[in-house]
């Protein structure tokens, strides 16, 4: 279904962000950011650099938890980062870091 068909019959956006921010320290990369994405649409995040694209992926994919707002897949509302990455097992550590900290162990 394309997004404009998923919007002619009312359904459900697949993904809705409402009030997404995140800050670091006194920094703030998100601030309040929101959209929806219907099912069928292609959507992408363009801007500068710096300009917060990367936080927000990360943030939406339960790398970094948002400091405010809400992410719902599906009508479902998201669980925080925290205990998404807890139950799973993730702790964000870079594949690379992993093995150099087995092979070190290995030693």
């Amino acid at each position: 279904m394309s997004a404009a068909a998923a919007a002619a019959t009312g359904a459900p956006p697949r993904l809705r962000v409402r009030g997404l921010t995140r800050r670091f320290g006194a920094r703030v990369a998100l601030d309040g950011v929101s959209f929806d994405v219907a099912p069928g649409e292609v959507f992408g995040l363009l801007g500068p650099n710096g300009a917060g694209k990367t936080t927000a992926f990360r943030l939406l994919s339960g790398v970094l938890p948002a400091n405010a707002g809400t992410v719902a897949l599906d009508g479902r509302e998201l669980e925080p980062a925290a205990s998404i990455r807890t139950r799973s097992g993730a702790s964000g550590t870079s594949s690379r870091r992993a093995r150099r900290r087995a092979a070190r162990a290995s030693s």
